[in-house]
C-alpha cells in the first residue's frame, strides 16, 4: 500500500467514526439521565458509561476530534470521583457532568452530515511527509569503505538480500554522489584516509542542517569509547566492530532503512475500542508489521496460541477483564514470559504504572498517541525482544549441547571439582563408583582422602605449583580406594581463573588405566 492509498483508508475510517459518534454521544447522555432518574446511585450503574467515555478520551484526537478527547477526559475524571465516593452525585457534580455532555454534543449536531472536506481537525494518525514507510523491494544504500577486501563480502551479502549498493573508496566521491541522490541509509567506516575519525567528520558535514538526516551505521576496527562517542555525536544509529557480523548489520538496516524484515514483526492488539484498534492495526500493517486485533480480552489467550506475537499492545481499562489482569494471567505461562507488553490508556495514575511495571510491562503510553510514534516504539521494543529471545534460544542450544557432552564425559571419565584451597565441591558418579566412597563422604574433603602414599612429596608439590600458577597439569596418579585397593588414573587438572588470572577452582578429569597397566605388565612378564 502506498501513501495515497493509506490516506484513503484512514479517511474511510475517520468518516465511519464521524458517522457513528453522534449516536454514541446520545447513548452516553441517555445513560447518565437514566442513572439520575433511577435514584439508586450505585457506581456499577455507571460502568458502561465510564467505558464509553474512556474510549472517546482515547479515540477522539486520533480521528481529528481533539476537543472531544479533552471533554471526555474531564468527564472521566468526574466519573472516577463518583466511583470512589459512597454517596450519590452532588448537585454540583450532576451539573458539571451534564455541562460537559452538552458541550460534547455541541461538537456533533445530531442531524449533521459531514463531508470529508468538512473535517474540523487534522487526524493524529495522518502520515507526515517525512515519515519513512517500510517497503518491499530494493533500497539504495551508500557504503564508504576504503578496504576493498573487507567491503566485498558485505557487498555480496547485501546485494543477495535485495539492496542496491553504491560503494565509495573515499569521502570525496561519496559527498559528490550525495548531491544528486538520497540513499535510504549509509554504511560508513570510521577510519578513512582523511583521519582516524574521518567517517564521523564526513557524516557530520553532510548531515549538517538536514531536517531529516540520512540514517548512518558505522563500521570500525576500533572498539574504544572515543570512537563510539564520535559515532554517536555524528548521529549514528548503530556501531559494529570488525570482523563484521553480517546478520546484525542486516537487522540494523531493516530498522533504519525502512525495509520490511524477512520475518515481519507480529503485534497482538487487545483493545475493546473497535475503531481505535482498527486504526492501530491499519497503521502497523502499513509499517510492514502483522497485526491481529482482539476486542474481547477473554479471548486473548486463544489468540496468543495461534498467532505467537512478538509484542502485545493492550488497553488498561476494558470490560470483563482489565489489561493489568490480563497481563497477570499471560505471565502465568512460561512460554509467554519473554513477550514484551505495552499498555495504551488514558489512565496515568502512578499506582497503575507501578502495577504495569511489576507485571513486566515494557512501556506505558498515553492515549491519544500518534500511530507513527507508536510504530517507532513498537519497532524498538520488538527488535530488542527478538535479540534477547535469539540470545536465550542460543544459550539454551549451547546448554543442551553442554549437557550432552557432560553426559558423555560422565559415562567415561572420573570428574571432580575443588575450590581454590583444594576442597572437593563436586564429584560425579564415576568417581564414587571407582573410589568406593559415597558423594557425602567426598564432599568437603580434599584429594588426600584417596592418596596412596605411592608418590613422593615433590610429585604433589610440582602438581600444585603447576595448577596454582594457572597452567594445566597432566600425568598419571596412583590412588587408593576406600577398601585400600590401588588404582591408577591418567589425569588432567585444569585451573579456572578469575579476571586477575588467579585460580578460583580446579577441575580434574581422570581415566582409569589400572586394567591396561596390569595387562601390559602381564604381557611383559610372559615375554620375559
Amino acid at each position: 500500500m502506498d501513501k495515497p492509498q493509506f490516506q484513503v483508508r484512514l479517511n474511510e475510517m475517520r468518516l465511519s467514526y464521524e458517522e457513528k459518534l453522534p449516536e454514541k454521544l446520545k447513548q452516553i447522555k441517555t445513560e447518565w439521565t437514566n442513572y439520575l432518574k433511577g435514584g439508586a446511585f450505585a457506581p456499577a450503574h455507571l460502568t458502561e458509561m465510564r467505558m464509553q467515555i474512556h474510549k472517546l478520551a482515547g479515540s477522539g484526537a486520533t480521528f481529528g476530534r481533539k476537543r472531544v478527547s479533552e471533554i471526555a477526559e474531564h468527564i472521566e475524571l468526574l466519573l472516577k470521583l463518583l466511583f470512589e465516593q459512597i454517596e450519590g452525585p452532588s448537585r454540583t457534580q450532576q451539573d458539571q457532568i451534564m455541562f460537559h455532555l452538552l458541550a460534547m454534543e455541541a461538537e456533533f449536531p445530531l442531524n449533521s452530515k459531514l463531508a470529508r472536506k468538512d473535517f474540523p481537525g487534522k487526524m493524529i494518525s495522518e502520515l507526515p511527509d517525512d515519515v519513512h514507510i517500510a517497503v518491499q523491494g530494493k533500497k539504495l544504500l551508500f557504503m564508504v569503505e576504503d578496504d576493498i577486501e573487507c567491503a566485498q563480502p558485505l557487498l555480496a551479502n547485501l546485494e543477495e538480500r535485495g539492496y542496491e549498493i553504491e560503494h565509495f573508496l573515499n569521502a570525496q566521491s561519496f559527498e559528490n554522489a550525495l548531491s544528486g541522490v538520497r540513499p535510504s541509509a549509509i554504511l560508513m567506516d570510521m577510519t578513512l584516509p582523511e583521519g582516524e575519525f574521518g567517517g564521523a567528520e564526513v557524516i557530520r558535514r553532510v548531515n549538517n542542517g538536514e531536517q531529516k538526516p540520512v540514517p548512518v551505521v558505522f563500521m570500525s576496527v576500533r572498539k574504544d569509547f572515543e570512537a563510539r562517542l564520535q559515532a554517536v555525536r555524528a548521529g549514528a544509529t548503530h556501531y559494529f566492530t570488525k570482523p563484521l557480523d553480517v546478520e546484525k548489520i542486516f537487522n540494523a538496516l531493516e530498522d533504519v532503512a525502512g525495509v520490511i524484515p524477512r520475518k515481519p514483526y507480529r503485534v497482538l492488539i487487545v483493545d475493546d475500542d473497535v475503531e481505535l484498534a482498527a486504526m492501530y492495526g491499519v497503521t502497523l500493517e502499513e509499517a510492514g508489521m502483522q497485526a491481529l486485533i482482539e476486542n474481547n480480552p477473554l479471548h486473548a489467550l486463544e489468540r496468543l496460541k495461534g498467532f505467537e506475537p512478538d509484542l502485545i499492545l493492550m488497553d488498561v481499562l476494558m470490560p470483563l477483564c482489565g489489561g493489568l489482569e490480563l497481563a497477570a494471567i499471560i505471565r502465568q505461562f512460561e512460554e509467554y514470559d519473554l513477550i514484551p507488553m505495552i499498555f495504551l490508556t488514558t489512565e496515568w495514575r502512578n499506582d497503575i504504572k507501578l502495577a504495569a511495571l511489576n507485571l513486566g510491562s515494557d512501556d506505558f503510553l498515553a492515549k491519544p498517541i500518534a500511530p507513527w510514534h507508536l510504530v517507532s516504539t513498537l519497532k524498538a521494543r520488538i527488535r530488542r525482544a527478538r535479540s534477547l529471545r535469539n540470545g536465550t534460544f542460543k544459550n539454551r542450544d549451547v546448554m543442551h549441547e553442554l549437557e550432552k557432552l557432560k553426559y558423555a564425559l560422565d559415562r567415561h571419565a572420573i570428574v571432580s571439582k575443588t575450590d581454590a584451597h583444594g576442597v572437593i565441591i563436586h564429584v560425579n558418579d564415576k568417581f564414587c563408583e571407582v573410589s568406593g566412597y559415597s558423594r557425602e563422604e567426598l564432599l568437603g574433603q580434599n584429594h588426600r582422602i584417596i592418596k596412596s602414599g605411592f608418590h613422593p612429596p615433590d610429585f604433589y608439590e610440582n602438581l600444585w605449583q603447576t595448577i596454582a600458577s594457572g597452567r594445566v597439569w597432566q600425568g598419571e596418579i596412583r590412588n587408593r580406594k576406600k577398601n585400600a585397593e590401588y588404582y591408577r588414573v591418567a589425569t588432567t587438572i585444569v585451573p579456572f581463573l578469575d579476571d586477575f588470572g588467579i585460580p578460583q577452582q580446579y577441575v580434574s578429569i581422570q581415566t582409569e588405566i589400572t586394567a591396561v597397566e596390569e595387562s601390559d605388565h602381564g604381557q611383559q612378564s610372559g615375554t620375559e
